[in-house]
């Protein structure tokens, strides 16, 4: 029995031998396959971008890297921290240590992967601006129809109705490119016969005082003159004719609308639902200024106008600073400008672009500059090195880090410097668009 006692006791001993060997193998299998093959860390940022990701990070922060700092912060506290003193205690056993050999381990364990993809969109990021070009603009084709009713007689300050509409219409039409077309229609107020001596009413007589073709001042001017007030208008005798000129031009090619200064709407005897279905079926082509109109006039209007623009002034002045500052806005190559200039908006909005992801690009640096400061905190508590190679260290880490951070401003400068030329050339293109208008 005692024999029986000493034979299990040398095989337990023998086991203990074995399990003690077996670890101090796998401890020098570490120390000669893992130690001796810790790859120099990088000493440029170009090297940095395409370091592989630290053998730590990897293994707890595998595809979280850059998440949250709540849970970031916890998974160093909890897994990494810990590990890395094992992995650092491990190190200094196996070897003789140095500044330089330390550094290349912590940069072996802690080192982010995340650099180079990230560096690869801040190279390879295109400001992104809208592109118009000179083919896009549109010709524009603008029918004005002018009220001559009775009531255009009536006053609006010191002049009537009609002649401070003439004046602003002439404004309004000098103001055009050169070669936009401009139609002047006009209720001619003689009572006509047709050929079987049938008298027809004024309001249904529409004629065209400046035919369809580019601004000339002396006959635009010498055509509105000539114009006196009549009696009765029909705004549906008017929008037909106005429709049925610019029929003819595509909106693919041509911005066509129609341009009404009116105080009123008077329909003529007899056209019913016609009247009221023209009326009523408004366009977002027509753009309509009531002189001094009632609430009755105004709504009814206002229904033509319904899906373009509408405005009631009530003094010459009104009506002159409405025209300049919403029916002359409304010209093909400003508003063509407006919309090939890029906008203080415009250009931010790309400039946050770039900047979010440079912010990835800090985050990663950072949150590495950090872990490689813990790893330095141990060495200095546990006394690895001494007080001036600990210096140096923590000195190497920060001024690595410094050299990412100057070398993304520095391409975040070359991303801004190439909008501010898109910006100057758009701008120069523009100029050329203007010299060639005017």
């Amino acid at each position: 029995m005692k024999r029986k006692t000493l034979l299990v006791s040398f095989f337990i001993f023998i086991l203990f031998i074995h399990t003690a060997c077996g670890k101090k193998e796998e401890t020098d299998a570490y120390s000669s396959a893992n130690i001796e093959h810790i790859p120099q860390a990088a000493e440029t940022v170009e090297n940095m971008n395409n370091q592989n990701q630290g053998i730590l990070v990897e293994k707890y922060l595998k595809g979280r890297e850059l998440a949250q700092t709540l849970k970031y912060d916890e998974i160093i506290e909890s897994d990494l921290e810990p590990s890395l003193h094992k992995k650092i205690d491990s190190f200094v056993q196996s070897q003789k240590s140095s500044e330089q050999s330390f550094y290349n381990y912590l940069v072996y364990l802690l080192g982010s992967g995340e650099y180079g993809k990230i560096e690869k969109e801040l190279e390879t990021f295109e400001p992104v601006f809208p592109e118009v070009t000179s083919d896009q603009k549109k010709k524009k084709n603008a029918v004005i129809l002018m009220d001559g009713s009775q009531s255009m007689e009536e006053t609006l300050g010191n002049q009537t109705k009609l002649s401070s509409a003439k004046k602003a219409i002439i404004d309004f039409a000098a103001a055009l490119p050169n070669d936009e077309s401009i139609t002047l229609l006009t209720y001619e107020n003689p009572i006509e016969e047709d050929e079987e001596t049938q008298k027809v009413p004024a309001c249904r007589n529409i004629q065209v005082a400046y035919d369809h073709k580019p601004y000339e001042s002396g006959e635009f001017a010498s055509s509105l003159a000539e114009y006196r007030e009549g009696d009765n208008t029909s705004f549906t005798a008017g929008l037909q004719k106005a429709e049925e000129i610019l029929s003819s031009y595509n909106d693919e090619q041509y911005e066509n609308s129609i341009y009404i200064i009116s105080d009123g709407i008077d329909i003529c005897e007899d056209e019913g639902e016609e009247s009221r279905s023209i009326l009523s079926n408004g366009s977002e082509d027509i753009h309509i200024i009531g002189l001094d109109v009632d609430q009755e006039e105004e709504a009814a209007l206002q229904q033509v106008a319904a899906k373009g623009t509408y405005k009631t002034v009530a003094t010459e002045e009104e009506l002159q600073t409405y025209i300049k500052e919403e029916w002359e806005q409304e010209t093909p190559e400003k508003t063509f400008v407006q919309e090939a200039a890029i906008s203080d908006e415009e250009q931010l909005s790309e400039q946050k672009r770039f900047d979010s992801i440079k912010e990835s690009y800090d985050k990663a640096s950072i949150r590495e500059r950090d872990r490689l400061l813990l790893g330095v905190k141990y060495i200095e508590e546990q006394k690895l090195l001494s007080a001036e190679e600990v210096k140096r260290l923590e000195k190497r880490v920060l001024d690595q880090y410094k050299s990412r951070k100057e070398a993304v401003w520095e391409i975040r400068d070359q991303k801004l410097a190439l909008m501010k030329a898109k910006i100057k050339e758009n701008n120069k293109m523009i100029q050329e668009w203007k010299d060639k208008w005017q």
